[in-house]
C-alpha cells in the first residue's frame, strides 16, 4: 500500500519567504521539532551557495502546513539546534549564531504564542561556542546547554530573558541533550574530554547533584536525552563494539540518583544511531536516528521500545530512504512528530523534512522544505 504524502512546502516562492535565500543549490535541514496544539513547531538552517547558513522556525499545523496567523522566521546567521515549548504556547530556539566569520556563540530566541518575537540573547563569547539544546522548567524560565571554550556550559534564563545562573561543566566537553525534571533541575548528557560518555544531574539553582560516567562495553556517544514520569532520564547515541564497529543504537536508562538501571543495543543494519528521543504519554520511549548499510543505501528510522528497553510491543520503522532523522517528539494523537533532512535530486543539495507517525509507526503526514 502506497503511503500518504503531502506536499507541504515544497513550493519554491514559501521557501524564499521562509528562509530569504534562493532555494538549491544549497542546503536545508531541521534540528528539533516540539509538539504545539494539534500541530509543531520546526527549527532548522538553510544555506544557499556563498550565502552562508542561517536560523530558520515555522510553526505547523497538524496537516504540516504552515500555520494562520504564524508568519515564517528568520534569523542571524548561524544555526538553530533546539526548540522547546513554554507553557504559555510560545517558544524558545536554541543556537549558535556567527559573531564573526567562522566565530560562534549561543543564542537564544524567545517567541509569543502568536510567533512574534518576545527577546532574544546571545550569550557567551565568540569562539567554537553554541547552545545545542534547550528545555522548558518552571515560571516560563528555560535551561539551555551546549559547550564554551571546550567545556560543558549550562545557562538558565528566566520569561523576560535574564540570566538567572550560568554553570561550567567540565566533565562534558559538550552537553548533547537535556532532559527537565519535574524538581525545576536537570539532566545533561554529553561525552567528556576523555571520550566517555556521562550523564549530570543540576538543580533548579544550578548546583551539581551527581555525575555519572556511563561505560559502555565499547566506545559509546550520546546525543539526546528525554526525562520519564519518575525522575528517571533516558538517552540515546550510538555505540561501536567488538560486533558493531560503525556503530549500533545505544539507549541508556539511569535512574533519579544516577544508576543505571539499563543500556541496551539493538544491532541492525552496518551503521546505526539515534540523534533523538522522547517519552510518550503511554511510557513507550521513541528514538529517531539513521540506518545505513553503506554510504548510498540510507534510511531514516524510528524505533519504539518499551519502559524496559525491549522491542516486543513496539515497532521499528524504516519511514524513508534518503532521510536522516534528527529529532523526534510526542505528538498529541498518541503518534510521534519526526524533523531531518533529505537528499535532493541536484548533487549536493538537501531539503528540510517532517514527518507525522501514528501509533502503529505508519506515515500520516509529511512534507519538505526547500524543494525546487
Amino acid at each position: 500500500m502506497e503511503r500518504p504524502f503531502v506536499p507541504g512546502l515544497d513550493a519554491r516562492p514559501a521557501w524564499e519567504r521562509l528562509a530569504g535565500l534562493p532555494a538549491p543549490p544549497g542546503h536545508a535541514s531541521a534540528a528539533a521539532v516540539a509538539s504545539l496544539g494539534d500541530g509543531c513547531v520546526v527549527a532548522g538552517s538553510t544555506s544557499a551557495r556563498g550565502a552562508g547558513y542561517h536560523m530558520w522556525v515555522l510553526r505547523l499545523d497538524g496537516e504540516l502546513r504552515p500555520a494562520r496567523g504564524a508568519p515564517e522566521w528568520r534569523g542571524v546567521r548561524g544555526h538553530a539546534r533546539a526548540v522547546a515549548v513554554l507553557s504559555d504556547s510560545g517558544w524558545v530556539v536554541a543556537g549558535e549564531e556567527e559573531a564573526a566569520p567562522d566565530r560562534f556563540r549561543g543564542s537564544l530566541v524567545s517567541f509569543a504564542p502568536d510567533a512574534a518575537e518576545r527577546w532574544r540573547l546571545a550569550p557567551g563569547p565568540a569562539g567554537v561556542n553554541g547552545l545545542t539544546a534547550v528545555v522548558a522548567v518552571a515560571d516560563g524560565a528555560v535551561v539551555a546547554g551546549g559547550v564554551r571554550d571546550g567545556a560543558g556550559w549550562l545557562l538558565r534564563v528566566d520569561g523576560e530573558g535574564a540570566a538567572e545562573w550560568d554553570r561550567e561543566l567540565p566533565e562534558l566537553a559538550s552537553v548533547t541533550g537535556l532532559a527537565a525534571l519535574g524538581d525545576g533541575g536537570v539532566v545533561a548528557v554529553g561525552n567528556g574530554g576523555d571520550g566517555v560518555p556521562r550523564a549530570v544531574r543540576v538543580g533548579a539553582g544550578g548546583a551539581p547533584a551527581w555525575s555519572r560516567p556511563l561505560r559502555p562495553r565499547g566506545t559509546g556517544e550520546l546525543a539526546a536525552v528525554a526525562a520519564a514520569p519518575d525522575g528517571a532520564a533516558l538517552a540515546a547515541g550510538r555505540l561501536r563494539s567488538e560486533s558493531t564497529p560503525d556503530g549500533a543504537l545505544w539507549v541508556v536508562r539511569v535512574d533519579a540518583d544516577g544508576g543505571v538501571e539499563w543500556e541496551r543495543t539493538y544491532p541492525g543494519r552496518a551503521i546505526e544511531a539515534g540523534y533523538g528521543v522522547a517519552v510518550l504519554p503511554s511510557g513507550l520511549v521513541a528514538v529517531a536516528g539513521d540506518s545505513a548499510e553503506d554510504f548510498f543505501d540510507r534510511a531514516a528510522r524510528v524505533w519504539l521500545l518499551s519502559a524496559a528497553g525491549e522491542q516486543a510491543g513496539g515497532w521499528m520503522s524504516d519511514v524513508a530512504r534518503e532521510r536522516h532523522a534528527r529529532a523526534v517528539a510526542a505528538a498529541p494523537d498518541g503518534g510521534v512528530l519526526v524533523a531531518g533532512s533529505t537528499t535532493l535530486p541536484e548533487p549536493g543539495t538537501t531539503a528540510a523534512w517532517v514527518v507525522r507517525l501514528s501509533g502503529e509507526g505508519s506515515v500520516l503526514r509529511e512534507a519538505t522544505f526547500g524543494g525546487a
